[in-house]
């Protein structure tokens, strides 16, 4: 058919982080393959993913405030319409559904 997958689209991401939250629900083993590079490694030892020329050399990244280590870079994030998401206990609506609690990270330029 010579279709392409957009690996940066985020309804790709989307799709991915379904898939695995589908199988984690179901209690299977998922494959450390499935999953992205440590950002906390170095580039040349935690993936042979290079980044292509025409991304900036300033790279936005979420650093634990406690040990300092990478948690997640911007690539990582996913975009998102506001009020989707799920319900917190205390009745406020938390979108994406997954977060980084921005009192727990420091943001930085890699």
């Amino acid at each position: 058919m010579g279709h392409k997958v957009d690996h940066t689209s985020p309804i790709y991401k989307r799709f991915r982080l379904k898939v695995l939250g589908d199988c984690y629900n179901r209690g299977e083993k998922i494959d450390s393959s499935k999953l992205g590079a440590d950002p906390g490694l170095p580039t040349e030892s935690s993936s042979v993913i290079k980044a292509s020329p025409d991304e900036g050399i300033n790279r936005t990244a979420y650093r634990c405030k406690k040990c300092r280590r990478v948690v997640a870079l911007q690539a990582n994030v996913v975009d998102h319409i506001p009020g989707e998401g799920i319900q917190c206990s205390c009745g406020s609506w938390i979108t994406p559904a997954f977060q980084l609690h921005k009192s727990r990270v420091d943001i930085s330029t890699v």
